[in-house]
């Protein structure tokens, strides 16, 4: 305390003054600027909402909701239910995928929030599925040692390709993209083993959907020749003939259809047909 005096004393001064005189006024002041002061204040608009639980519907006490005459009406309706519409949604993932997807898009343009939150996560999970099997199919085709390995992971790579086209999970300038990469793996697999009917009837559809008639129609007929039930090759041949406008060979393969019961589905457009 005794040097700097001088400093020593402005020092005890100070502390005497501002802590215990202006230190309190200063806090009254801040006190009251933040209470009085509205443009301070922070105000949430949030609200906290219970999580909602959603229970996929058994198939024997749900059914009558989920009929294939019904979810298309019962998704696209704008009077259903919030919570029906849900139910079906979960239901449909028992429905064939490449008849889901377009109804899955529709519904990404919803009023309801949860409806277009969890279509685009069914969406999402069916992408990404088949995107893991391509992924691990070209880590399969780097790490291939022999002919055979090379075959196998080309002719995945060429069926998850045509299978993300098929499935309308991809648009524009992807699904040309996809179609473009399909055949580019199924032309690199028939390089390792030509005679697979399979890869002929893959590379048939491929052309097909490019709109190049005249190769589909030739890989059809090979899948044929390489050993694959004409069966199996007729529907094809059958929407062929329709793009060709050749409505009566269309007519002779329902027909066929019709004697073959190749299901309920088939059964129906083959009566239509062979009716109209």
């Amino acid at each position: 305390y005794r040097r700097p005096r001088l400093v020593v004393m402005l020092l005890l001064f100070s502390l005497s003054l501002f802590i215990p005189v202006l230190g309190v006024l200063g806090y009254l002041l801040g006190v009251t600027a933040a209470t009085c002061m509205p443009h301070f204040r922070r105000e949430y608009t949030f609200a906290t909402t219970a999580v909602p639980k959603y229970a996929k519907p058994n198939a024997g006490t749900q059914g009558n909701h989920v009929r294939m005459g019904e979810w298309r009406s019962q998704l696209a309706g704008r009077d259903a239910p919030i919570e029906l519409k849900m139910k079906t949604l979960l239901a449909i993932n028992n429905v064939a995928p490449h008849r889901a997807a377009n109804v899955l898009r529709a519904l990404l343009s919803d009023h309801s929030d949860d409806l277009r939150l969890l279509a685009f996560g069914m969406l999402e999970n069916k992408i990404d599925q088949i995107m893991a099997g391509i992924h691990q199919a070209q880590e399969n085709l780097q790490s291939a040692s022999n002919g055979a390995l090379v075959y196998r992971a080309n002719k995945r790579l060429a069926e998850l390709y045509l299978e993300l086209h098929y499935q309308g999970l991809v648009r524009n300038d992807m699904r040309t993209y996809t179609l473009v990469q399909a055949k580019r793996y199924a032309d690199e697999a028939m390089r390792y083993h030509s005679r697979d009917p399979h890869l002929w009837l893959m590379s048939g559809r491929i052309h097909l959907l490019q709109c190049d008639y005249t190769r589909a129609f030739d890989d059809f007929t090979a899948a044929v020749d390489m050993g694959l039930p004409v069966l199996r090759v007729d529907p094809y041949l059958a929407e062929f003939s329709f793009l060709q406008h050749n409505y009566t060979d269309v007519r002779q393969r329902m027909q066929r259809f019709r004697k073959e019961s190749l299901g309920q589905r088939m059964m129906l457009l083959a009566n239509f047909w062979v009716k109209s």
